[in-house]
């Protein structure tokens, strides 16, 4: 009879065990599924379900942390209009949003350090990204095509603003650019047919090909002493141009290494200097 008692104790373990691991798993086989790292220490997130219309990521998982947010995660998600990112997570995939159309606004948390290429690209309607001190990097194109981005500040950790990275955010009224930014990278800024005003911190060096390009509400640029190079058509066609305020002398001015083509608009303007004007 203890035989039987044993078996029939070992059967009700048993099946405890598989309810137990069933009721487990039954979270990633719903809208977000959580993948652990191959080192065990923490877990990345990812969307199942492409139907989704919010999304609260978990900040651990299975007693682990959830650090990262996946490549394409929640790429064109259409319906989705509201996501909780916890703190803890310091990794934007590329792509991670790209295309979520009802997305208005996000709010990272300030354990974010990268954003991934392309991470918001065409997702339209999102107006308002809160960047937090944490972010160090930036990859191309995060907000390509954002066209209804109205605001943003730029960390003092990012000291490179990449490729394409607010490229026809044709909303984009107000940028600021916080110091340690060292360079402008070919068409950031490309169309941002809202921006009027913008002063580039000290730090600055580098402007690239096409950075302002098309900016046609443009009127005035405050550019540091410390800048070195203007690349090919960087403020092409900003017709609406009306001063350069540059705070170097004019001597200064004329050493800086510039395209023949870096000014190519019809725009009459004048490069205010320390000593006086450049008038184009």
């Amino acid at each position: 009879m203890n035989r039987k008692l044993l078996l029939v104790l070992s059967a009700i373990t048993v099946i405890g065990a598989s309810f137990t691991l069933s009721a487990c798993n039954e979270k990633d086989d719903a809208q977000l599924s959580y993948t652990r790292s191959d080192d065990r220490t923490h877990y990345t997130v990812s969307c199942n379900d492409k139907t989704i219309k919010t999304a609260e990521i978990e900040a651990n998982y299975n007693d682990l942390p959830v650090t990262h947010i996946a490549d394409k995660a929640f790429s064109k998600c259409y319906n989705l209009s509201a996501v909780t990112i916890p703190d803890g997570v310091t990794n934007l995939g590329e792509y991670a949003f790209e295309s979520c159309n009802l997305l208005s606004s996000v709010t990272l948390p300030e354990s974010i350090e990268y954003i991934g290429k392309n991470a918001f690209a065409h997702s339209t309607k999102l107006k308002l990204v809160t960047m937090p001190a944490s972010v160090t990097a930036m990859g191309d194109g995060v907000f390509y095509q954002c066209s209804s981005l109205q605001e943003i500040t730029i960390p003092d950790g990012v000291s490179h603003i990449s490729l394409y990275s607010f490229y026809h955010c044709s909303a984009l009224a107000s940028v600021e650019l916080r110091e340690g930014i060292t360079d402008i990278d070919d068409f950031a800024f490309t169309a941002c047919t809202s921006l009027k005003n913008l002063t580039l911190p000290v730090s600055i060096k580098t402007i690239g090909a096409s950075a302002f390009n098309q900016c046609t509400a443009l009127e005035s640029i405050t550019i540091p002493k410390g800048i070195t190079e203007i690349k090919a058509a960087a403020f092409k066609n900003c017709k609406s141009l009306v001063t350069i305020n540059y705070d170097g002398s004019v001597a200064d001015w004329q050493l800086i290494s510039k395209a023949s083509n870096w000014d190519d608009t019809d725009s009459k303007y004048t490069i205010q200097c320390t000593d006086g004007a450049i008038v184009k």
